[in-house]
């Protein structure tokens, strides 16, 4: 407890979230939250185009495990090292 009476968590390895956070400029390339009304028309598009062949999605070959594992998957594909879409199994 600290001085406060309030428990105190000791850290003793880096958190995933702070890596995030650095690298936010990244996330926010991935995550898209803009235009969330637009969503359901534009999957729909796309689902037809995959569904008339002219539309393919490529998965990168180098495979991710687990949340730990964003940490190296974030740049992976952020720094042009993916040959498709960056996948990381939870």
């Amino acid at each position: 407890m600290n001085t406060t009476g309030i428990a105190v968590e000791s850290v003793t390895r880096p958190r995933i979230y702070l890596d995030l956070i650095a690298k936010s400029r990244i996330i926010g390339g991935i995550l898209k939250v803009n235009h969330v009304e637009k969503w359901p028309a534009a999957m729909d598009k796309l689902a037809k185009l995959v569904e008339q062949g002219k539309l393919t999605v490529r998965i990168d070959g180098r495979q991710f495990h687990g949340v730990a594992s964003a940490i190296e998957a974030i740049p992976h594909a952020a720094y042009g090292g993916n040959t498709g879409k960056v996948i990381v199994r939870l």
